[in-house]
């Protein structure tokens, strides 16, 4: 029999979305809405633009459940079975709360909340009755103002705040009991015609209040659509969740707070930790542990695993000015091999082992020692120092990078972001209209010099080793993806770039070093990120005959970069990508391999080390806890950010 989705608020906006997301999936699709009208035209699109689509167009009125009932009998009628139903009905509220001769904020409730509640009872019976509930899903579409306040929408909030307990209270049982699976989709401000409709009822000012939160920015019809579409069809991952999709296409399960002491006594000494939970979801704990693991180098080899081992260490009492940090997640470089291959310096010598391992990580502040008053407990820290491979880390508070969250995300913001964008401001000194070649472009750092070329009007050539990195390269705006799997790079740029390129951002080394060399044209400059292709085995020095003569002829340049070097310029390109993320002017790609655990830090070196990465690589070193976040690879809904 065919799979049907019965949807309420289909008329426009989200409900429609999901309507042709799921119409293009096979479903039959019933279109729900007190705007009939509406619902009929959107139905006869999906009709008109889908092979083979089933559609049924009805009145309904959430707010009488004698409506919704003969609506969904309608339904099931027509096409036999009652696989999904999404309740997206609703409205924002008007008037005032608190406003003696008007009720109208009665009807936010209604629709919002009881609508929902009618729905959910209807659709379980009908499930019931059909014998089909196996495999059942409901999802309530509520709000990310179900979770957070909405002052000035109070009533809307608490009836999506209704939803989203409705959900989370209903979830286990309704699986346990009938195999039914809910889940509550929860965005943040999305481009539709109710929130169009606060600017053109309550005027310019309201609006703009209403969306301070998010910047201005509006998530669209089919970003929110797409992840319901993927809760749809794994919704056995995210049974009774509330899955909250931000407004920077980020998606997120939210680690409700639990129950805490309210001390109201005089501030706690200066080593302090308290119950507090944060936006990066993570609850700080009440008691500390007095010991930690960290991975550390034991020898030199540019076999990782090898060349380190993981201990457990005692936390020392935190020194003055500095912080205790819960690391959440920590990242994989390309160049931690040489780390442990020794490399690079530390302290002004040779690295002599042991020394700690990994250059990156973000968490929360635990703790604090005497002094410190730059950062509070609980707040999402990003930190770039040796010993990022470490459950726990003390650190000088002003080394620290405050965050909105501690998320995958940041971290590639940071080795990889800052690489890209310090190093093409003040190092190749890129200027619009150049041609530019990156290699190793689809991965944690290729991505952002592609993006940041491309946003300083330069023509982007990127190579890759697969056609599904090439498509992604694409997405990012390449203007010319080469994979040189199946297409030669020399005889490219020859034909195509016979002029030379201006810039090539090289992270490969060995044999595509002397290509990219080749192919500089007169001025050019070559700015060498990394060897990437000879870290595994160790990175020995290397001889290109006739590079000299090469450079001279052409008044060529090769610059080199070392991302340590330029710590003073940090912050200002970090707050720089945050922005460009935040604004949707930069996506952020994360590998969509799920690391999680100190012990799989060894497991995602490797992964990186094989080329078979998309996007940045991380681990997830705490598997309590509860992030999702998406990535254009990654694969139904993960729960990572």
């Amino acid at each position: 029999m065919v799979k049907s989705a019965f949807i309420t608020g289909a008329a426009d906006g989200i409900g429609a979305g999901l309507a042709r997301q799921l119409s293009s999936l096979g479903y039959a699709v019933t279109l729900a809405d007190i705007n009939t009208a509406g619902a009929h035209a959107i139905a006869q699109e999906i009709t008109m633009t889908t092979q083979g689509a089933q559609t049924l167009a009805l009145h309904c009125d959430v707010i009488n459940e004698a409506s919704q009932n003969k609506a969904f009998q309608a339904h099931i009628q027509r096409f036999g079975t009652l696989n999904v139903v999404i309740l997206n009905a609703g409205i924002m509220e008007s008037g005032d709360l608190f406003d003696s001769s008007s009720n109208t904020w009665q009807r936010s409730l209604q629709v919002n909340l009881s609508g929902v509640l009618y729905g959910v009872r209807i659709a379980v019976q009908s499930m019931k009755a059909l014998g089909t509930t196996q495999g059942g899903v409901i999802m309530p579409v509520a709000s990310a103002g179900g979770i957070y306040p909405i002052p000035m929408g109070p009533v809307y909030s608490a009836a999506k705040g209704g939803v989203v307990m409705l959900t989370q209270s209903l979830g286990r049982n309704l699986m346990k009991n009938y195999g039914i699976r809910i889940v509550a989709l929860c965005p943040e401000y999305v481009d539709t015609a109710l929130v169009r409709g606060v600017r053109e009822q309550q005027g310019a000012a309201a609006a703009d209040a209403l969306l301070r939160p998010v910047k201005g920015k509006l998530l669209t019809v089919e970003q929110v659509a797409n992840v319901g579409v993927e809760l749809v069809q794994n919704a056995d991952q995210v049974v009774g969740k509330c899955v909250l999709v931000l407004s920077t296409g980020e998606v997120m399960i939210p680690d409700w707070p639990r129950l805490q002491n309210l001390n109201l006594r005089p501030s706690p000494p200066p080593f302090t930790a308290s119950s507090t939970t944060t936006k990066s979801t993570y609850e700080v704990p009440r008691v500390l542990s007095n010991q930690a693991r960290k991975i550390i180098v034991t020898r030199l080899s540019p076999n990782f695993r090898e060349a380190t081992q993981i201990v457990t260490f005692p936390l020392p009492q935190i020194p003055e000015g500095c912080v205790l940090i819960k690391n959440l997640y920590c990242g994989i470089n390309a160049s931690d091999v040489n780390f442990t291959s020794g490399k690079y310096q530390r302290g002004g010598g040779p690295s002599e082992p042991p020394f700690d391992a990994g250059f990156e990580a973000c968490g929360i502040v635990v703790g604090e020692g005497t002094g410190q008053k730059t950062l509070s407990i609980g707040q999402p820290v990003a930190t770039m120092q040796y010993g990022g491979f470490s459950e726990y880390s003390i650190v000088p508070a002003k080394q620290c990078l405050p965050m909105r969250r501690a998320a995958p995300a940041v971290l590639a913001l940071l080795t990889s972001g800052l690489t890209a964008s310090i190093s093409l401001e003040h190092t190749a000194r890129l200027k619009s209209g150049e041609i530019v070649l990156v290699t190793a472009a689809a991965g944690g750092t290729g991505q952002f010099f592609v993006q940041l070329a491309k946003a300083k009007g330069a023509h982007v050539i990127a190579t890759c080793g697969s056609n599904e990195k090439g498509q992604f390269l694409k997405s990012l705006g390449a203007d010319r993806v080469i994979n040189y799997k199946t297409e030669s790079l020399k005889t490219v740029l020859k034909n195509e770039y016979p002029q030379g390129v201006n810039l090539v951002c090289e992270l490969v080394g060995g044999e595509m070093f002397s290509t990219c060399l080749n192919a500089l044209a007169p001025g050019g400059r070559l700015l060498i990120i990394g060897a990437v292709s000879q870290y595994s085995t160790g990175w020995k020095p290397s001889t290109h005959v006739g590079l000299p003569e090469k450079l001279l002829v052409r008044s060529a340049s090769l610059l080199g970069f070392f991302l340590p070097m330029y710590a003073v310029h940090f912050k200002r390109h970090l707050a720089q990508l945050l922005d460009a993320v935040e604004g949707g002017k930069l996506h952020v790609e994360l590998d969509p391999s799920n690391f999680v655990g100190l012990e799989a830090v060894f497991d995602a070196v490797k992964h990186l080390q094989r080329g078979q990465s998309m996007g940045k690589v991380y681990v997830t070193l705490d598997p309590a806890v509860s992030v999702a976040e998406t990535g254009r690879g990654s694969g139904g809904v993960a729960s990572r950010l």
